[in-house]
């Protein structure tokens, strides 16, 4: 039953590909909009239907597909577009040389405060360079950066020094409790505070 007299409406076109849709169990591609619609969300679009001349009959400008299928494409779409993404970051960072640089004589100068704890260590198979250091105005707290990016910072809570990461995936339990006696050993909690 296809839809050639052009006095029947839009909704009707709609309509009826949307029943066509629902009895077959099918989702519906919009070739116009390129969106993906259930029967119901068809319907109530304001998708134009047109039809077109193919062959003995009238082919409407949507395709029907079963939902396990659009399911699968709409899965690939995302992970391109992340793929797209993440090399689109990629080249920022080349482009704007986002990488870490060597520290000035001024910055070297600041790290030999007395408010700070510099030291190399292994991190993620690598040699790093370790800061613990005092936040002016930030309630006594202390931040963690290696080579040049925050990672975390420690607080006294109930009367010791614990360290909260970034990122939970950030350290080990053990590595916390490295950088954790670090501080200690360097800034013991007193009892005023």
């Amino acid at each position: 039953m296809a839809v050639t007299n052009k006095n029947i409406s839009e909704y009707d076109k709609r309509r009826e590909i949307a029943t066509k849709a629902f009895e077959g169990g099918f989702v519906i591609f919009s070739q116009a909009s390129q969106k993906w619609y259930t029967p119901r969300e068809f319907l109530d679009s304001n998708e134009q239907v047109i039809y077109t001349k193919a062959g003995v009959s009238d082919v409407p400008n949507v395709n029907f597909y079963y939902p396990a299928y659009a399911i699968q494409k709409r899965i690939e779409k995302l992970q391109n577009e992340e793929k797209d993404f993440k090399d689109f970051i990629d080249r920022v960072n080349i482009a704007f040389e986002m990488v870490p640089r060597k520290k000035t004589k001024k910055e070297e100068q600041i790290t030999k405060r007395k408010d700070e704890i510099v030291f190399k260590a292994k991190y993620k198979g690598k040699s790093s360079t370790f800061s613990i250091s005092y936040v002016e105005g930030q309630c006594g707290s202390w931040v963690l950066y290696i080579d040049k990016y925050y990672y975390g910072s420690f607080i006294i809570y109930q009367g010791d020094w614990d360290f909260r990461p970034q990122h939970d995936n950030y350290f080990t339990p053990e590595q916390k409790e490295i950088l954790l006696n670090k501080l200690r050993k360097f800034r013991p909690v007193k009892e005023s505070e």
